[in-house]
C-alpha cells in the first residue's frame, strides 16, 4: 500500500492505469501485475507498507474494490501519521514477540482508518461544526468576490474533492450553489432596502455581468431583479 500526502504519481494494476494524487491511496494486492511510478514534475511524497497475515486477503480485497471505484481519498491527520511512526520506530527497535504484537495492533488501527475513513473519533465529530461555521462565515465575508472551490476549501485545509462531498453531505448543496445562495439573499435584501441600481447590486454579490446576474436571480427566485422590486413597491402603496 502506498498513501500519498503531496505531488502524485501513476499506476498500472492489472492493465487498469490509476492515477494517484495528494490524499489518495494505491493498494496493489499480492500476485497483482503492477507498475507505479511518481509524476515527473508533480513528484510524490509517500508512505509505503508491505503487509501480510490470516486477515490480509480479507482486507486486500476491501481496499483493492474501494479503490477501483475511487473511493481512495484520506486527509491526512495526526492520528494517522502519529501511528505510522509509531510503527515504524517500534520496528526499528528490533523484531521481539513484544514489538511484534504491538506493531500488529497498531497496524491493524491504521488499516481502520482506512476502511472506514468517515467513523472519525468524538474530538473530531466536535470540531466538524465550528469548521463548518468557519466556512460558512468566510463566505459570507466575501459575498462581494467570485470565489473558486480551491479558496473555500483552503479555509478548513482539505483537497477540494473531498470538501465538496461532505459540504453538500451536510447541506444537501455544492459549496459554490449555496454561495449562490447567499449571494441572492443579500441581492434580494439590497432590492428591497435600498436604490441601488440592478448592475450595482449585482456588482455588491461579486457577479460583474449584469446580464447573468438576472438570469440567476430569475433561475431562483421565479422573476427578474426589476419584478422582484417593483413587487416590494406595489406593497408598500
Amino acid at each position: 500500500m502506498i498513501y500519498c500526502v503531496d505531488g502524485k504519481g501513476e499506476s498500472v494494476v492489472e492493465g487498469k492505469k490509476i492515477m494517484i494524487y495528494s490524499t489518495n491511496y494505491l493498494f496493489i494486492p499480492a500476485g497483482k501485475r503492477h507498475f507505479y511510478k511518481s509524476d515527473a514534475k508533480h513528484p510524490w511524497t509517500i508512505f509505503w507498507v508491505h503487509f501480510r497475515g490470516t486477515n490480509a486477503d480479507v482486507i486486500s480485497e476491501i481496499l483493492y474494490k474501494k479503490m477501483l471505484t475511487e473511493k481512495n481519498t484520506l486527509i491526512p491527520s495526526d492520528e494517522l501519521i502519529g501511528i505510522f511512526h509509531k510503527i515504524y520506530g517500534n520496528l526499528q527497535m528490533g523484531y521481539s514477540t513484544d514489538n511484534m504484537i504491538y506493531t500488529s495492533l497498531a497496524f491493524s488501527n491504521f488499516l481502520r482508518l482506512f476502511i472506514f475513513p468517515d467513523k472519525n473519533n468524538e474530538e473530531k465529530k466536535e470540531a466538524n461544526p465550528k469548521a463548518f461555521n468557519n466556512v460558512i462565515q468566510f463566505l459570507k465575508d466575501n459575498i462581494h468576490r467570485s470565489l473558486t472551490l480551491s479558496e473555500i476549501a483552503s479555509v478548513v485545509n482539505v483537497s477540494p474533492s473531498h470538501f465538496s462531498n461532505k459540504f453538500k453531505e451536510i447541506t444537501g448543496y455544492s459549496p459554490i450553489e449555496y454561495f449562490n445562495h447567499l449571494k441572492l439573499q443579500k441581492a434580494c435584501q439590497l432590492l428591497r432596502f435600498t436604490q441601488l441600481r440592478i448592475s450595482e447590486v449585482a456588482m455588491e454579490v461579486g457577479i460583474i455581468d449584469p446580464y447573468y446576474f438576472s438570469r440567476l436571480f430569475n433561475s431562483h427566485m421565479g422573476m427578474s431583479p426589476k419584478e422582484f422590486r417593483n413587487k416590494k413597491l406595489m406593497s408598500n402603496v
